[in-house]
């Protein structure tokens, strides 16, 4: 995540010149995984794999939010955090355990195998592993 970590949040975007949070989740999976994805928006993203309860959050599941009649989209990543694109500050991680985003939570989805990424962060380091 450091190479992503600080990106500006920019609508539509899906490079680090600005990203916003589909864009974030499409790219990660298409460039760290080669996957042949055309362009996702988070409503798409939100009818892939399978739902989770929260109890069940893996790393690398999807964690989905109703924000302002819309839809935001992240990674979990480990304890309660996730990792996303935020409007106001980039991308960068938060927790679920914050108020705000656990007011919003609406679902989680883990993707097929084919498509899901472990994300976990380590000392502000990356490691991303498809699941076995």
């Amino acid at each position: 995540m450091h190479t992503w970590h600080g990106t500006p949040y920019e609508w539509g975007g899906t490079d680090q010149s600005g990203v916003d949070c589909s864009g974030f989740v499409w790219r990660t999976l298409k460039d760290r995984f080669n996957l042949p994805m055309d362009r996702v928006t988070t409503k798409e993203l939100l009818r892939m794999g399978e739902r989770v309860k929260p109890q069940q959050l893996r790393p690398g599941d999807l964690v989905f939010f109703r924000i302002n009649g819309g839809m935001h989209v992240g990674f979990y990543d480990t304890n309660h955090d996730f990792l996303h694109a935020s409007a106001s500050q980039g991308v960068m991680r938060s927790s679920l355990d914050n108020p705000y985003w656990k007011s919003a939570f609406y679902q989680a989805r883990r993707l097929p195998k084919e498509y899901n990424a472990q994300i976990t962060m380590n000392d502000d380091r990356r490691h991303l592993a498809k699941n076995r």
